[in-house]
């Protein structure tokens, strides 16, 4: 459990994700709440534009000078019933 406290402390994780790619953290971004505080912190202070903060987070392509997120072939059962319909 000792391991478990040590994820949950924001200090640590921020000298931990310092070290790591953009990538890297932005899939921290998507673990946990604490985590997704403490990586994307660390996302923003090295974003030069929002085309490359979106295309880690959600990949992106162009089409007639609008943004399109890519979007996996076969939907997760639980998305295609969005109340949303996206």
């Amino acid at each position: 459990m000792a391991i478990r406290r040590v994820l949950d402390v924001p200090e640590l994780l921020d000298t931990v994700f310092r070290f790591l790619e953009v990538s890297s953290n932005a899939s921290n971004a998507r673990v946990c709440r604490k985590w997704s505080d403490v990586a994307l912190d660390i996302l923003w202070r090295h974003v030069d534009d929002l085309y490359t903060l979106f295309s880690i987070l959600a990949p992106l392509r162009t089409t007639d000078n609008e943004y399109v997120r890519n979007l996996p072939a076969s939907r997760p059962e639980s998305l295609s019933n969005s109340p949303t319909g996206v």
